[in-house]
Parts: structure tokens; C-alpha cells; sequence
């Protein structure tokens, strides 16, 4: 409760009181905390308790220092990368809630159709989310006058680029908006194009004066 170690390392074999019984103690406070048992007994109920306790790194007596070493950096490297992966997590939990606070976001797949919307483009074009999911990308946009400019998007970011322009949208009661807008293609690691993400500004009232 103290210290609050990254690692715990204990043998089976305790003055006061067993290593198995000291990491039940331990999980009770600390649910996820990485323990090494240390043990001389080859005896497979120290094992299955051991599992059952969530402890998943058990090494056997003689100790090779080397192993031990090993398995420490392992664990480490682990939690390091599980640390970056929350923090990144939390990041982009924070950067979502300032881009929905201001902007609209569209998600759109390689068939072209709408898998996420955020309630900014909701209350804009006045469909709901359920009306927008499936539907084509160019279900909401205005067509007349803007065919190449919309063809334009389409070849440069199937290209793996950006694109960024001003476009006419059309709004469930049939009133048109002006969106500045930037598409990117969204890659996985192997710079495969897995969707689209459309972040947009409404500007209708600048375009209007």
C-alpha cells in the first residue's frame, strides 16, 4: 500500500506466511499488479493456484539468473506499452471531445456509404444518425454545379491524399449549407486505405454576407 511496486518478485516459501497467500493478499489491493513466483516445488496445485490468482509468471528452482532478468524486461516492455496505450487512449478520448464540440465528423468505408457521424453533423443536416448509417456519402451533398469539384474528393483521396474545399450540403428540410471541409484516408500498417474521415466547418453565414 506503501510503495506500490511495478513488480513483485516472491518465493512460495515465506516466514509469516506463504508467497500464494501474500499475492492473494496483494491482488485484494492491487488487482493487476505483475508478481514472479519463485518456487522449488514442482507441484502442479502451486501452479493452478498461482493461475487462479491471475499470476502468469512462475519460475522454477534452481533460479537462472538470466531467465529471471529476461522475464522482468518482458514485463516491463508489457507495461510500458500498456501505459502508451492508455495514454493515447485518454488523448484521443480528450481530442474527440473538442472536435465534436465544434466540428462535424463523418466517417465513410470503401463502398462509399456513412459508418459514423458525430451529433454536430446531425444537428446540421437534420437527419438522425440512424437515417445517415448506410447511406452514401453523397446522399447529403447538393449536386448541382459541384459534379467535379465532387469527383475532384473522390480521386484525390482514394490517392491516399488530402483534399480540402468549400461544398454545398443539402439539410433534411431541403435547405442548403456551405462546409469547409478536409477528407484524409485513414491506412492501416500497411498504408492500405481502410475508410475515409471528413471533418467539416459549417460557413454558410460567411458565404451568405
Amino acid at each position: 500500500k506503501k510503495h506500490r511496486p511495478d513488480i513483485v518478485i516472491s518465493d512460495i516459501q515465506m516466514p509469516e506466511m506463504n508467497g500464494l497467500s501474500m499475492s492473494a493478499d496483494i491482488k485484494q489491493i492491487q488487482q493487476n499488479q505483475e508478481i514472479i513466483i519463485l518456487s522449488a516445488y514442482n507441484d502442479v496445485e502451486y501452479l493452478f493456484r498461482a493461475l487462479e490468482l491471475g499470476i502468469q509468471h512462475y519460475i522454477t528452482k534452481p533460479i537462472s539468473i538470466e531467465r529471471l532478468l529476461d522475464k522482468l524486461v518482458a514485463i516491463k516492455d508489457h507495461m510500458q506499452l500498456e501505459n502508451e496505450v492508455k495514454h493515447n487512449r485518454k488523448l484521443l478520448e480528450q481530442y474527440k471531445l473538442l472536435v465534436d464540440e465544434k466540428a462535424i465528423v463523418a466517417k465513410v468505408d470503401m463502398a462509399g456509404n456513412i459508418s459514423y457521424v458525430n451529433s454536430q453533423f446531425c444537428h446540421l443536416s437534420g437527419y438522425t444518425e440512424a437515417e445517415l448509417l448506410g447511406q452514401h456519402y453523397l446522399f447529403t451533398f447538393a449536386e448541382n454545379g459541384q459534379e467535379a469539384t465532387l469527383q475532384e474528393l473522390k480521386d484525390t483521396v482514394i490517392n491516399n491524399k488530402k483534399w480540402q474545399g468549400i461544398l454545398k450540403k443539402t439539410s433534411k428540410n431541403g435547405d442548403v449549407y456551405i462546409v469547409d471541409v478536409t477528407v484524409v484516408a485513414i491506412v492501416d500498417a500497411n498504408n492500405k486505405i481502410e475508410e475515409f474521415v471528413a471533418l467539416m466547418m459549417d460557413v454558410t453565414e460567411v458565404y451568405e454576407k
